[in-house]
Order: structure tokens, then sequence, then C-alpha cells
């Protein structure tokens, strides 16, 4: 994690700003325990072009940043390419199958329809597979019905496969769960 220094109040001046700030921090800004951050915020300071835009590149083959997530240890040469990287890679992750999905909520449908007992013994009973799209509300059966409706209803494209179970395994068991879907 990086941290970020808070955008500067451009409706309030500077010695305004500093003064205000000082008055809710219990100890004075010269304070030692400040000298950590302040170096950061120097440091900051010192590579932040003039317009506020964080350079995309790093001048230095020293500073290339290592991820560490799970052992992957990608070398990444930017702030901009790591948090890219690891929105992509980590930041969704599954504790169950390791699989990464796109959003909070994908992973959570992910987790219950894949990885829960309780679901999978109610999805017989009842409608349980939810749409993808928040908002819509709308619950299945199987997948497959639910796959249907996100062609139809929401213009996804036919191939959709992200979300398929690992149970499913490869295309063939994948197909022969999708005709059993379509019988439900």
């Amino acid at each position: 994690r990086h941290r970020r220094l808070p955008p500067f109040i451009m409706t309030q001046t500077a010695e305004h700003h500093v003064h205000r700030v000082a008055e809710k921090r219990p100890k004075p800004p010269w304070d030692p325990f400040f000298d950590l951050g302040n170096a950061d915020r120097e440091l900051l300071c010192k590579r932040a072009p003039a317009n506020g835009v964080e350079p995309e590149e790093m001048d230095d083959e020293s500073e290339a940043l290592v991820c560490e997530a799970d052992g992957c240890n990608v070398v990444l040469r930017s702030h901009a390419t790591y948090e890219a990287h690891y929105a992509a890679a980590h930041l969704h992750s599954c504790s169950v199958c390791g699989r990464t999905l796109p959003t909070c909520r994908l992973l959570s449908l992910h987790i219950l329809e894949s990885h829960d007992s309780f679901f999978a013994e109610m999805s017989k009973r009842e409608p349980s597979f939810e749409c993808l799209v928040e908002g819509c509300g709308r619950k299945f059966k199987g997948n497959y019905q639910r796959q249907v409706h996100l062609v139809d209803a929401h213009h996804f494209p036919k191939n959709l496969h992200f979300l398929f179970h690992p149970t499913q395994g490869n295309k063939r068991s994948g197909r022969g769960k999708r005709r059993k879907d379509k019988k439900q």
C-alpha cells in the first residue's frame, strides 16, 4: 500500500490550513514523531511534477517495485502499474481456490456459488443464482439461465465464462452442466 498525501485545499491559504491541522494534533508539527512522515512527504514533493500528476515511469532502475503478495514477485516500474497489477491480480481474490474476480460483488457471488454447501442445497430448491449486474435483482435456477438473461437483458457477450464453478472443470463438463441447468 502507498501513503497518499491529502489534496491541497485551494479555497484556503496554506497558512490557515497548517494552523487548522496543527490545532487538531496532540503533538506539534515539529515533534520527532512526524520525522519519518515528513521525510516521505519531502521525497514525494521532490519527485512529483508541478501539475500534480504522478510520474508514469520511475527514473532509477533501483526503484522498481516488486509485488510480494502471495509470492507473486512481479517487477513493476511505477506506482500506477503496481496499483493496476494489484487490482487485477490480487484485490478480489478467492481465499479458497485463488481465482481473482473483477469486483467485490462478483467475488462474493463466486464464493457463495462455488464454495458454500448451504447455497448448493438451497439452489436445488429455489432460484438462487443472482444476476451479475448490480441492481438487477433477478435470481435463476442455474448458471445457464443466468447467462441467457445476461446476454438477452444486459447484452453481455455470448461466450461469457469467467464465473464458471471449479467443479465444472473443462469445457466438456461445463457443457454437460449447462444442459442439466437447461432442463431445470
